[in-house]
């Protein structure tokens, strides 16, 4: 195991530790987020915890149920009391973040900022001095107003491009949204 594979599963683990029994925990998106959720499931069967489980993503709500974990939504008129997530980049004097690389950005952000507690699962490749520099900021368009917001974009910055679909699709990036 890698020292980088070392280190994501050390924050995971101890991410895992913050859970709590008759809780409902926020689920963030990525491949930490995914071994920290595997970890819980452990500690969930182990020490018989009931938590219900809010996933920011379709992968991570298949995820959660193929491990046999309850999940549930925000229309369902629960508060959070903990959410788990990643980030993509951490500014390390001020805990800025940059989110949603992994195309949950709409969500993630519901579900982190109304959460009584959050708490990001990295490794310290994630930190920078600043935010952006090499590592695109992901915006998340609606297509009803992708032009106007991309007009509005590079306003602001000459690099804004529309991120193409992986694995042989074609056309943009499309959320669960």
């Amino acid at each position: 195991m890698s020292w980088v594979e070392k280190a994501r599963l050390s924050a995971a683990a101890q991410a895992v530790r913050e859970l709590r029994d008759r809780t409902t925990v926020g689920l963030g998106s990525g491949t930490t987020v995914l071994k920290a959720l595997d970890l819980a499931a452990e500690r969930i069967k182990k020490e018989h915890l009931y938590i219900n489980w809010v996933p920011t993503s379709y992968q991570m709500e298949i995820a959660a149920r193929r491990l046999g974990l309850k999940v549930t939504t925000l229309s369902e008129d629960v508060e959070l009391d903990l959410a788990l997530d990643g980030a993509d980049q951490v500014q390390w004097r001020s805990l800025d973040l940059v989110k949603g690389g992994g195309a949950a950005l709409l969500r993630e952000k519901i579900v982190d900022s109304t959460t009584k507690k959050l708490v990001i699962i990295i490794d310290e490749r994630k930190l920078a001095k600043t935010l952006g520099g090499e590592q695109p900021i992901p915006v998340e368009i609606t297509p009803f107003a992708y032009h106007t917001t991309l007009a509005k974009i590079n306003k602001i910055s000459e690099k804004a491009v529309l991120r193409e679909a992986a694995n042989g699709k074609v056309g943009p990036v499309v959320t669960d949204n």
